[in-house]
């Protein structure tokens, strides 16, 4: 039976930039598109433009994430929405460091990121438990007066942010972030509800409070 109170949400995985293609580590850093980020955000476009138009686009302030919806905006329609809480994880002063260089300078929490890296908080910068709250918050109060009938809605967020996004929607751990971080798709349709990304904001809320 169809829930007729289920939102349906266009996810859209934004990038790369140029420092994620010269392996580095880019977090909040507000950069443009590489080439080949513009030719992900075309062919994300054209997918959103099979389907009903969109009704909104949801996206960070960044260069990138708004290069990304006005991209999709032009091929499937919608209004975007600048949500600045959905901003990409926060690496804090290791923004901008060659991966490379990371694992060399500070190797414990390299091997700490790559095993479990809810626990790693860059200097300056926040954890991946944080960062979650602060998204679905964020989409929460988005989406709060949403209605199926207004159509699809789009939802473009950068890499770290958009694997938070897909295990917080499979109730999978974090232990599990580096790999959907290389094995996800980049585009994604998926069905949820406001009673859903309440439940999903309250237990990332409550885990940051214990934390």
């Amino acid at each position: 039976m169809t829930n007729t109170d289920e939102l349906r949400i266009f996810m859209v995985r934004v990038g790369p930039t140029l420092w994620d293609e010269a392996g580095r580590l880019v977090g909040s850093t507000d950069l443009p598109l590489s080439p080949k980020g513009v030719e992900l955000a075309a062919a994300a476009a054209a997918e959103a433009s099979r389907e009903p138009r969109l009704s909104v686009i949801l996206a960070a302030r960044d260069e990138a994430s708004q290069t990304a919806a006005k991209t999709i905006q032009a091929a499937a329609g919608g209004r975007i929405r600048q949500s600045p809480e959905l901003h990409e994880v926060d690496l804090g002063l290791w923004e901008g460091m060659l991966r490379e260089e990371f694992a060399e300078k500070f190797p414990t929490a390299c091997k700490q990121w790559a095993d479990d890296p809810a626990g790693v908080v860059a200097p300056e910068g926040e954890s991946l438990v944080m960062a979650e709250e602060r998204i679905l918050d964020e989409l929460y109060r988005a989406l709060a007066k949403a209605k199926p009938a207004d159509g699809p809605i789009a939802l473009a967020l950068r890499p770290m942010a958009y694997t938070l996004m897909r295990l917080a929607l499979d109730n999978e751990l974090k232990s599990a972030f580096c790999r959907e971080m290389t094995q996800a798709p980049v585009t994604e349709w998926r069905l949820v509800t406001r009673a859903r990304l309440k439940e999903m904001r309250d237990r990332a809320a409550s885990v940051t409070v214990r934390a």
